[in-house]
């Protein structure tokens, strides 16, 4: 995997970075808060998330989730992205998105883990939901918005080879083919997960987690203020 880096200008300017040791890449990114950090930290479809010093020219293992993800050769499954806190400086929470083993097979979940310097991290379950057969489309990505509320792309869902076999693009009261807007550190004493924002679609019927709906593949997003 080739990392590239361009400019914001009428003329974009590409130009490599790096070419870092880590095979089956999904996601790349930095950490939040820390501009002085040189490190790009990468997700990999197989489970490990790796991390690569552009100063040093140097990859190490960041996180090994490697014997809990479920992926397969050809499907969209496997550890997707990860995102760190924006509060990442003090509390060291940052967030994955991956499919795994669930009680009705199949799962995608967003998890939080806090990064103490020590292989046993903390870790909270924030957001599941069961993807039964659907192994293609799956989305994955997740983010936080200007308010702190995390964003979380699913795709419209399918079964490999075929596309959108689900057919529930316009429909927000199932998850895929929306975007869902969450607030992962609700920080009310009630035990729960998250918590629902304001400022949410709102619509009549809808799940309460839609922010938009009828994305076909929201794999990577970006958000501007």
């Amino acid at each position: 995997m080739t990392v590239f880096a361009g400019a914001a200008q009428a003329a974009i300017l590409i130009q490599p970075v790096a070419t870092p040791a880590a095979p089956s890449s999904t996601f790349v990114t930095s950490m939040t808060g820390s501009p002085d950090d040189t490190r790009l930290y990468l997700t990999r479809k197989d489970g490990y998330i790796t991390t690569y010093d552009t100063a040093t020219n140097t990859t190490s293992l960041f996180h090994d989730l490697n014997d809990r993800v479920t992926s397969g050769t050809y499907d969209q499954r496997g550890l997707i992205s990860m995102a760190f806190d924006p509060g990442y400086a003090s509390n060291r929470n940052y967030y994955v998105f991956m499919t795994s083993p669930g009680a009705n097979g199949v799962q995608a979940q967003v998890l939080r883990f806090t990064d103490d310097g020590t292989a046993g991290r903390a870790e909270q379950s924030i957001w599941q939901m069961d993807l039964g057969a659907v192994n293609n489309h799956i989305g994955g990505w997740i983010g936080f918005d200007q308010q702190g509320m995390m964003l979380i792309s699913l795709a419209d869902g399918s079964v490999w080879p075929g596309v959108d076999t689900r057919d529930t693009g316009q429909n927000p009261s199932d998850f895929f083919g929306s975007i869902l807007r969450i607030n992962p550190n609700p920080n009310d004493g009630g035990g729960q997960n998250y918590t629902i924002p304001d400022g949410n679609a709102g619509l009549s019927g809808a799940a309460p987690e839609v922010y938009l709906y009828g994305v076909r593949n929201a794999y990577r997003n970006t958000i501007t203020p």
